[in-house]
């Protein structure tokens, strides 16, 4: 499997406990992958070796860098490690990117639906962009449900938000926070976890039945949206 050496040229803090690592392209052969994949990093913390996969969140005909997304995990020597010591100009080893959570080639879906719950955003702001800048998608409208504690623990919540401005008629964003805070306005989110019955009063069943979906959370977040695919028997 190949191996790339990639220079840290950038780091972006997204929330209290997730940042986001830019690298460089390397100068003479560019690193190729696909919007929905996933490089993985290997580091050497106090002697050992440890190999973690991140999802991409830069997508390849947008972002010049190579950016991948860490959040914090308790105990995880990994992600802390990325968050508490990588600097710019650090460099890290990554095998080549792999992965299948991607757009299928030769395919035009009318509207896609993207359901994250924390840092399982990473790959569908990835896959976003990519459907909001391919010209063969154009006419395609993206439905993000996203599912958080509150503004501050929602990775990407400017960069979603501004794409959804400048997208107003195709990309619209459905928050559900779990620890409102008491000055949120009810516009903003849904209270509580992204849950069958909240869903099916806001989409028709013939949008759910006809659209892509991809989930990217927890086994209940799955559990939930194939529970809600279940009652349109698909």
């Amino acid at each position: 499997m190949k191996t790339y050496t990639l220079k840290v040229a950038g780091i972006k803090r997204e929330t209290e406990d997730a940042v986001t690592l830019c690298f460089k392209q390397p100068g003479l052969k560019k690193i190729k992958y696909q919007a929905g994949q996933y490089l993985t990093l290997i580091f050497r913390i106090n002697g050992r070796r440890y190999l973690r996969p991140y999802s991409f969140s830069s997508t390849p005909i947008v972002d010049s860098f190579l950016e991948v997304t860490v959040k914090r995990v308790p105990n995880g020597i990994v992600s802390n490690y990325v968050n508490d010591k990588v600097v710019i100009g650090d460099v890290i080893e990554v095998l080549e990117p792999m992965g299948d959570f991607i757009y299928p080639k030769e395919n035009s879906f009318a509207t896609i639906f993207l359901w994250g719950v924390g840092s399982g955003v990473t790959p569908l702001f990835s896959l976003l962009k990519f459907i909001l800048n391919e010209e063969s998608l154009k006419d395609s409208r993206v439905h993000l449900i996203y599912g958080n504690h509150n503004i501050d623990s929602s990775i990407f919540w400017d960069a979603l938000h501004i794409l959804q401005n400048q997208n107003s008629e195709r990309f619209k964003i459905t928050h559900f926070h779990t620890r409102s805070e008491k000055n949120e306005n009810p516009s903003i989110s849904i209270h509580g976890r992204i849950q069958p019955e909240s869903i099916l009063k806001l989409y028709d069943s013939n949008l759910i039945k006809e659209s892509l979906h991809y989930i990217c959370g927890p086994v209940d977040l799955k559990r939930n949206i194939s529970n809600i695919l279940s009652s349109y028997n698909l």
